[in-house]
């Protein structure tokens, strides 16, 4: 990966067309799981402050009871694993773009941040008070706003905003030495 580095090899334009098309479907397939968790948000939890707390903490609308201690470490739990995965992953993708590495940095920063607030929320709506169900909100929006970026820039910077590479026959990420290949 050293070609993208300062004065590298032309960065994700210059990727072979295989590797940006695998690139894209997953980029695409994030896309369908990001709605999917959505969809389930919404569901589950709806997008009001008060459904939010009764979902966590329990009322005659969504239930008498609410989660559990077990049942917070659970979700607790999986959300460590599956965000930071997730955005290590997309992120990824993400920081091969040709962008200002302030912006490239203040995105990811935004998406974690984001996440250590879901990840935090219920044990704050449950154990201390209703109203931070306002951080559920909060940081989904900081969370979704960083993932229109981890999608939307590298899929253009591939496709759309030229450089090298954009000939599927090209061979533009092996340079004349064999033994130098590079991805």
């Amino acid at each position: 990966m050293k070609e993208w580095g300062p004065g590298g090899g032309g960065g994700l334009p210059a990727l072979r067309w295989e590797t940006k098309a695998i690139y894209t479907l997953y980029l695409s397939f994030s896309v369908i799981g990001f709605a999917v968790m959505g969809v389930l948000a919404s569901t589950r939890a709806g997008w009001a402050p008060g459904t939010i707390a009764a979902y966590y903490i329990g009322d005659e609308s969504m239930g008498p009871y609410g989660k559990t201690p077990a049942e917070l470490l659970e979700l607790t739990h999986f959300h460590l694993f599956a965000i930071p995965l997730f955005l290590f992953v997309t992120g990824h993708v993400f920081l091969l773009c040709r962008l200002p590495a302030w912006l490239k940095l203040g995105v990811v920063l935004t998406a974690f941040l984001g996440a250590a607030g879901l990840i935090g929320a219920p044990w704050l709506i449950v154990y201390h008070s209703p109203h931070w169900s306002l951080l559920t909100l909060a940081s989904r929006g900081l969370l979704a706003v960083p993932f229109l970026f981890f999608l939307a820039a590298p899929v253009w910077e591939m496709w759309f905003a030229g450089g090298r590479g954009n000939n599927p026959g090209a061979h533009c990420c092996q340079n004349s030495d064999s033994s130098d290949f590079r991805i």
